[in-house]
This record gives structure tokens, C-alpha cells and sequence, in this order.
């Protein structure tokens, strides 16, 4: 019992302390004239200056003061957004610095107004709240927001130089510092760009593993996505991981390297995913090279010494790959991409009176192909 006595009077000590700690000596003027004085507080919170002065304490609205004088400093009713505050001037211009009592100070400019608690990293809101407040209403001036990040003590004498330096600026659209840079690099996204294309593959084509081979060209299309992820930690923007899909569309040709007069049009889709590096990737050209792997699902209609067939084949494939992007000015990008298939087989078979007729197809692919990445 004793022990939660003595709490409690500890915490009413304690209270009576922090409370009369807010209050300073000074002078109050009402709106019709009136002149108090007496012990005052800014209650910025309640829109109201408390009032001690012969024994009575009293609370007038911000409304009905003209203004208060504590420590040399007159404070008059300030309007911002829709609050008001009880405010002293320290710094005017473009930006201006307020005090609003005590560690609290409020800073105005056409990009907003805001109130900062004065202190250190150990004190009030901390200095990454203040760098974060002040960053915003200095937005449009460069020069000073490396300062605002490198500086630890925000006392009163501090933020009124970094508000006349705002209001001395050369003032410009944002543009990030290089420790702003370093800092959003570390809680990257992903980057993540979906891409379409057109070009042409040339398909080096033999039979039954012939020696001999020729050549069938067909305009090819595809699109696929590419994501360097944020784990790739420094490599993000240059390591990319892809998935691509493509078609190369039939094209006829009359083969004269088969055993028997060979006619066949082929249709190949290709599917492949893989890693490729940029390099350069923060400039405008960026070279890059590949390795994938995939799978071929190749259609062959045509006859061979005329016995007509319609078949299927595929297999799976490494693909390298090569080329060039260039960044574009919306962000986006435009790149030239060659990939390699090395030859695979199709092991075909399809029916003649009453026989399987073996057909064996080996394909070579070289792809060029145009690609717009959008951003």
C-alpha cells in the first residue's frame, strides 16, 4: 500500500513538473485590447494560450488574441491549412520559420507547411522524421538538401540557417542527392519489363543427318518479360532473368538435299528462359549477352516424294544470345537481339500405304530480332 502511494506521488510530482515547465513568463493582449500578464503556455495542440496570474488560471481561444510576448518574442495567430497557430517569425521569405514554443517550430513555403520538433537523433520526433519534413518543404532547392542530410543537431539556430539558405536558393525541379540515391537503392524493386518483336530466323535444315544442308528464312515474332530482381543488390538494373516466346512462321521450301523431292513448310515455336547481362546499364547503349534454355515445338506440313504429311516434332535446346539495347526517352527501350539454336533433331515418322515412313529433320536456328521494351 505504502509502495503505491509513494508511486503515485511521484507521478504527480513529476506531472506538476513537466507542466510547469511549459509555462513562461510573459504578456498576453487579447483581440478587444485587454493586457495580462502573468505565466503562459502555447497550447499549439488545443488552439489555445493557458493562462496563470493571481492565483487563477484561464484558457483563451487563438481567436480572441491579438498576441502573446514571451522572452522578447511576439507570438500573433497564424493560419496554415486548417490549423491555427500561435507563431513567432524568426526567418521570411519564400519559406518561413516559426517558433511555436518551446522545441517546436513550424516551416511554410508553397510546398506546404509543416511542424518540426527541434532535437537530435535521441530527442523529439528524431532527426530522420526532420530530414524527411524538411526535404519535402525544401523540395525545390538542391543545394541544400545534402546539408539537411548530413546534419545530426536540428537546435533552433541550425534550422534557421537551412531556411535562409532555402530562402537564398537557386531553386530548380527536384533532383535526388547521391546519398538520396544510395538510399533508395537500398529498398529497390523489382524491374520489371514486358517486351514485344519482330524479325526473321534462318533455319539450317538437313535430313536424316545428311552433310548437306539448306537454308529456309521466315519472319519470326515474340514477346516475353525480363526481371532483374531487387536481390540482385548491386547488379539489379544490369542481371536480368527472361522468359521468352517466340514463333517463326511457315515458310515453304522445296528441299533439294533429301533423299526423295522433298517439299515441307515449317512452323516452329520457341520457348526459352535464361539470364542475360547488361553492360553500360545506366547509360543510353547497353551491349548484352545470354544463355537460355528451351523447347522447340516445331510443325511439318508438306509431302515427300509425293506422299502428303502434317506432324509434329520438337526438342529441347541451350540458346545463347547477344545484342544491344538502346534507353529511350520515355523510359523505355529499343533493342536488337540475336540468339543461336544449335541443331536438334526431329525424329519423325508418318504413314504410307500401310508403312511407317521414317523422316528425320535436324534444325539449326539463327534469330535476329527487333524487341521494344516498355518501361
Amino acid at each position: 500500500m505504502k509502495r503505491n502511494m509513494l508511486l503515485l506521488l511521484l507521478t504527480v510530482i513529476c506531472g506538476s513538473l513537466v507542466q510547469a515547465q511549459s509555462f513562461y513568463s510573459g504578456s498576453l493582449e487579447l483581440s478587444n485590447g485587454t493586457t495580462m500578464e502573468g505565466r503562459l503556455y502555447l497550447d499549439q495542440q488545443n488552439e489555445a494560450v493557458r493562462f496563470k496570474g493571481g492565483g487563477d488560471e484561464d484558457s483563451f481561444a487563438f481567436s480572441s488574441v491579438r498576441s502573446v510576448q514571451i522572452k522578447k518574442r511576439t507570438y500573433t495567430p497564424l493560419s496554415a491549412g486548417s490549423q491555427t497557430w500561435m507563431a513567432a517569425s524568426l526567418d521570411a521569405g519564400k519559406a518561413t520559420l516559426y517558433h511555436l514554443g518551446g522545441r517546436n517550430f513550424l516551416v511554410s513555403s508553397p510546398n506546404g507547411a509543416q511542424m518540426v520538433e527541434a532535437g537530435n537523433a535521441g530527442q523529439g520526433g528524431g532527426s530522420q522524421k526532420i530530414r524527411g519534413v524538411l526535404s519535402v518543404i525544401y523540395q525545390d532547392c538542391n543545394s541544400i538538401r545534402e546539408t539537411i542530410n548530413n546534419l545530426i543537431d536540428f537546435r533552433e539556430s541550425n534550422l534557421v540557417n537551412l531556411n535562409q539558405a532555402y530562402n537564398s536558393c537557386e531553386y530548380g525541379d527536384y533532383a535526388p542527392t547521391d546519398r538520396e540515391v544510395q538510399k533508395a537503392e537500398k529498398f529497390n524493386t523489382d524491374i520489371f519489363r514486358f517486351y514485344l518483336g519482330a524479325g526473321i530466323g534462318l533455319n539450317s535444315v538437313k535430313f536424316f543427318d545428311t552433310g548437306s544442308s539448306e537454308s529456309l528464312v521466315s519472319p519470326r515474332l515474340n514477346a516475353g518479360v525480363t526481371v532483374s530482381p531487387a536481390f540482385n543488390n548491386n547488379l539489379r538494373g544490369a542481371l536480368f532473368f527472361y522468359f521468352n516466346g517466340a514463333v517463326n512462321l511457315p515458310s515453304e521450301n522445296d528441299f533439294g538435299n533429301s533423299p526423295s523431292p522433298t517439299t515441307i513448310k515449317i512452323t516452329s515455336w520457341q520457348f526459352d528462359l535464361g539470364t542475360e547481362y547488361l553492360f553500360n546499364s545506366k547509360g543510353k547503349v547497353k551491349p548484352l549477352i545470354g544463355i537460355g534454355i528451351g523447347f522447340a515445338a516445331d510443325r511439318f506440313k508438306g509431302n515427300v516424294a509425293g506422299e502428303g504429311f502434317n506432324i509434329g516434332g520438337g526438342n529441347v535446346f541451350f540458346t545463347p544470345r547477344a545484342g544491344v539495347q538502346f534507353a529511350l526517352n520515355n523510359g523505355g527501350h529499343l533493342g536488337l537481339i540475336a540468339n543461336f539454336i544449335p541443331r536438334y533433331d526431329n525424329d519423325l515418322t508418318f504413314p504410307r500405304n500401310g508403312q511407317i515412313i521414317p523422316l528425320i529433320v535436324n534444325s539449326q536456328w539463327t534469330n535476329f530480332t527487333l524487341v521494344y521494351y516498355f518501361k
